[in-house]
């Protein structure tokens, strides 16, 4: 029985020796991008009872911030993908682990005739087995699998980009929304006021009833309009509590403002910052990947041995000795040449899917920045001159009607010219700030921050 514990302890002492590994087992974590440092959460460290409390107390008005903190409180698309990291980091922590060992028992020579009748002549062996691991094949193993991590760990940023430049988009079209509310309030306002000056100039015999009628069918089409309006205002309210895991919006009233257009920063002070984006930025690390993985498919080309040593007892004689055991897979058929070939294809991949992400970015870019131009010229002429022109146009049609110098329908033509061309700013304003929310994703920070 000695010689039995001195066998297992030493191999014990062997077993502990190769099951240590020095790599790395967490992921790396990118630095946030400027565009959401503001917005340092952690979903899984809030309880919920702070979510409720604070965060997602209930008010009548939504501010921007209160929106994007929400939703990177709470979004589950969001969670799902930091819980990816912490499941690379688990599956990194396995790979990390050597072969366990086998413990073998081996009886022979029994239940025979003569003289090995039942154990007389039966020899027992008892024995432990370890395959050991060559070329660093475990650290290699390893070092692929915490890059998978860092990668998990890059596409959590991209998320939360995402869902950052999705939840800006909603509140602004929330913003919109409100506008336009804001502009059919008015437009009624303005129609009932006409009908009843229009009442009173058919009253005065001054024009003719039919006048009457007509005016009714504007103000009812201005009142359908506002009801539309509020309609889009509660669906898109619900579209964006939908980011936080809302069912229906629990805010009467978003804040802000869609006119802050400030001049357009020239493109080449922002295709400089491409190079921070974190789809480009993961690809290194991707290239890292699958260098790791082609070390790794170099290094199981050299075959493992398996060691094995035990304790035999032989009955009869009743002899004792030690046994010890060594294999070594014969690489004749299988020298794992497909699976190195396929890890430099894949690498030579990556760098190609790493330029086809370079060169769609760009494009991306320059798309976006030309219809921001485009929309800053159309918002500049309309704000400078065509609105002030129609509101001119408009008072002055309207006034000479009320004399009986222009006809009604002069002045509907007026009245819809006029508040055409601010609902169309409206439009315009919302889109140019979508897309400015849109360039900043791509970009990773705000356009106000960028100097000439």
């Amino acid at each position: 029985m000695g010689r039995i514990f001195v066998l297992f302890l030493g191999f014990a002492a062997l077993v502990s020796v190769i099951g240590c590994s020095s790599s790395r087992k967490t992921a790396v974590i990118p630095e946030p991008s400027p565009l959401v440092e503001n917005f340092k959460i952690d979903s899984t460290s809030i309880d919920d009872k702070y979510r409720k409390e604070t965060i997602l107390s209930k008010r009548d008005t939504l501010t921007m911030s209160e929106a994007l903190h929400r939703v990177l409180l709470s979004n589950q698309g969001l969670k799902s993908y930091f819980f990816e990291i912490r499941a690379s980091e688990a599956r990194t922590l396995q790979e990390s682990f050597a072969p366990n060992p086998e413990i073998e028992f081996e009886v022979e020579n029994f239940g025979g005739s003569g003289e090995l009748i039942g154990f007389k002549g039966s020899e027992f062996t008892i024995s432990v087995g370890q395959l050991i691991e060559f070329a660093g094949k475990r650290e290699k193993r390893t070092r692929a699998a915490a890059f998978q991590s860092d990668l998990s760990a890059w596409d959590y940023e991209t998320k939360k980009l995402d869902i950052v430049t999705e939840t800006i988009r909603r509140y602004v079209e929330l913003i919109g929304d409100q506008e336009q509310i804001l502009l059919n309030q008015e437009l009624v306002a303005v129609s009932e006021k006409l009908f009843q000056s229009v009442n009173r100039l058919v009253q005065a015999g001054r024009i003719s009833p039919a006048e009457i009628s007509r005016t009714q069918i504007l103000v009812s089409t201005a009142q359908l309009d506002l009801n539309r309006s509020q309609r889009k205002f509660l669906a898109d309210g619900i579209q964006l509590a939908s980011l936080w895991g809302e069912t229906s919006p629990d805010f009467k009233y978003v804040t802000g403002s869609l006119k802050n257009v400030t001049a357009i920063p020239p493109m080449d002070s922002l295709i400089r910052f491409l190079s921070e984006n974190p789809e480009i930025l993961r690809w290194s690390t991707e290239i890292e990947f699958r260098q790791a993985m082609e070390a790794l498919e170099e290094a199981k080309k050299i075959p493992d041995p398996t060691i094995r040593a035990g304790y035999r007892h032989i009955s009869g004689p009743n002899l004792s000795a030690f046994v010890a055991n060594l294999s070594i897979p014969i690489p004749i058929f299988d020298n794992n040449k497909g699976a190195v070939q396929e890890a430099r294809i894949r690498q030579r991949q990556a760098s190609e899917l790493r330029r086809q992400t370079q060169i769609k970015i760009s494009k991306n870019l320059k798309e976006l920045y030309q219809s921001l131009l485009v929309l800053y010229t159309d918002i500049d002429t309309s704000t400078k001159i065509i609105i002030p022109e129609a509101e001119k146009a408009y008072q002055i049609i309207n006034d000479g009607y009320l004399a009986g110098k222009f006809r009604f329908l002069d002045v509907l033509d007026a009245q819809r010219t006029l508040y055409e061309t601010r609902k169309n700013l409206i439009a315009s304003l919302t889109e140019y700030n979508i897309r400015v929310a849109e360039i900043e994703r791509l970009i990773g920070r705000s356009l106000a921050g960028i100097t000439n």
